[in-house]
């Protein structure tokens, strides 16, 4: 990813966190280059290993926001591949951004036992792409 202009991009001007956010999903999905995370860091002027909590700080996401990508990526990207679709990260992190931040998101919400569910599913979709 070339960095160099990104946050001058229309996307980002209202509010550049939207880009941190969607590349924290990135980094939660697949991870990132050494490249981009120093990038990030530097950017919001943070110890690279704390850029990621800096970030949820910032943005105020839950304790459990990377659930909630976890779940939804393992979702989305079965159903885009049952349909014969590539579902990449950066296009997942832009969607689940612009619904994350709607403005009747129910995206990290858990209702009763919904969180142990989705952490189940997380799990199993981890033990199975690891086989």
């Amino acid at each position: 990813m070339d960095n160099s202009d990104i946050l001058s991009h229309p996307r980002y001007g209202k509010d550049p966190m939207f880009l941190f956010v969607e590349l924290l999903v990135v980094d939660t999905v697949e991870g990132l280059s050494s490249e981009t995370a120093n990038w990030i860091a530097q950017t919001i002027r943070a110890d690279l290993a704390e850029w990621r909590k800096k970030v949820k700080a910032i943005s105020n996401l839950s304790p459990t926001f990377e659930v909630a990508v976890l779940d939804l990526w393992f979702r989305n990207s079965r159903i885009a591949a049952d349909r014969g679709d590539l579902l990449t990260a950066r296009d997942f992190s832009i969607l689940f951004v612009d619904k994350y931040y709607e403005e009747s998101s129910h995206v990290d919400v858990w209702g009763p036992g919904a969180l142990a569910q989705a952490r189940e599913r997380i799990a199993s979709e981890q033990r199975s792409r690891s086989q």
